[in-house]
């Protein structure tokens, strides 16, 4: 099974290295670990390291939609970790515009995330026509300070384009109206609502599904949003239920955070990925909206 990964990748500055990041270089990753094949569709700048796409085609990424734009950068970020969170400082910002107006998507679904802003719906929605669609809400409810910290905006998304949509309380101020509103609209299947390690909640079809999931030793917490956003929506498109989707993405994101930053470094072993999602598919709890 081919999925489409319409996002951004990132050059992250996190202590003091330049890393690969960004939703296309995690969702892409995940979506191999689940045994769908990743086709990646975005643009970067001229410091993108040609290595960390070999490292995304070693693990069966389809990157040969990627285009190098030498007029620009890639998306970078200082990322700290700090008592009260994440602190996200923007140092550059690559604009994807043009890269996704000439774009050509052909698998049957697609999941779109991005970091900060580098596409707009304008540009997705004919982009994406007739493909099923999961969306992540962070890189349209990303605004900065004059200092260049990322902070949460109110999102632009508007529903009619995607079924499934997933949010992070984090990057969604006054979230639960937007839940709520999104919930009730009609136009949306499913709606995803992670917490950073508190629970997570899925609502789908007049039900709410909880999963609180186990505290792990993180080494690179960047990228577990991604990977489980991506990771949940390639189950539920193979046919796995709200409880199995929800079990195997949390076991896949849990596996992520505790790993090093480049693709062959990722995750463990299948053994250790089905015992976590037996574990935690005990723990989803379910009730009526």
């Amino acid at each position: 099974m081919k999925i489409a990964i319409v996002g951004s990748f990132t050059v992250d500055v996190f202590e003091g290295a330049n890393v690969p990041g960004g939703p296309a270089y995690y969702s892409s990753v995940a979506a191999s670990w689940m045994g769908a094949q990743p086709v990646v569709y975005a643009s970067v700048g001229k410091d993108f390291s040609p290595r960390w796409l070999r490292g995304l085609s070693n693990i069966g990424a389809d990157v040969s939609q990627v285009v190098v734009d030498h007029k620009q950068t890639t998306t970078s970020f200082n990322i700290s970790y700090t008592p009260w969170g994440r602190v996200l400082k923007v140092l550059s910002r690559l604009d994807a515009s043009k890269y996704y107006e000439e774009a050509q998507v052909s698998e049957g679904c697609a999941y779109v995330s991005f970091t900060f802003s580098e596409a707009s719906e304008g540009v997705l929605k004919p982009l994406l026509r007739g493909t099923r669609v999961c969306v992540d809400a962070q890189g349209f409810s990303r605004g900065c300070t004059k200092q260049g910290v990322v902070e949460p905006r109110a999102p632009s998304l508007t529903p009619g384009w995607f079924e499934t949509v997933k949010i992070s309380t984090e990057d969604v101020p006054g979230y639960t109206e937007y839940v709520d509103r999104l919930v009730g609209c009609g136009e949306v299947k499913e709606v995803v609502l992670t917490s950073g390690r508190e629970a997570i909640n899925v609502y789908s079809g007049g039900w709410v599904y909880r999963l609180k999931p186990e505290p792990v030793t993180e080494r690179h917490p960047t990228g577990a949003g991604d990977a489980f956003g991506c990771a949940y929506y390639v189950s539920r498109i193979r046919g796995l239920s709200v409880a199995e989707s929800l079990a195997a993405a949390a076991s896949c994101a849990s596996l992520m955070v505790r790993s090093k930053v480049f693709p062959d470094e990722f995750l463990g072993s299948k053994g250790e990925f089905d015992l976590l999602t037996a574990q935690l598919i005990t723990k989803v709890t379910k009730r009526s909206v």
